[in-house]
């Protein structure tokens, strides 16, 4: 049995989207807190895919270079976003 998301679970995984089309990844900020988006790994929903360079909205390294973690849906993550 698959359980409902919350309104909440529901919003990280469309930011986790959303970051992943236009920059390949989400970086933990003030839109989607990092304790939303461990609930939603810690849940399956959302995984990490290690370190990666900030950038700006246009996609360019921040400079100096700086590093936070990413992540991405995972399958699951993303059949219940599409459901």
């Amino acid at each position: 049995m698959t359980c409902l998301l919350t309104m909440k679970q529901t919003e990280v995984l469309q930011t986790v989207e959303w970051a992943e089309d236009m920059f390949g990844s989400l970086v933990t900020s003030t839109q989607c807190s990092r304790r939303d988006v461990m609930r939603a790994v810690k849940a399956g929903l959302v995984e990490s895919v290690g370190m990666v360079v900030i950038s700006d909205d246009d996609g360019f390294a921040i400079e100096p270079e700086r590093y936070k973690e990413g992540f991405k849906l995972t399958a699951d993550g993303r059949s219940r976003l599409d459901s």
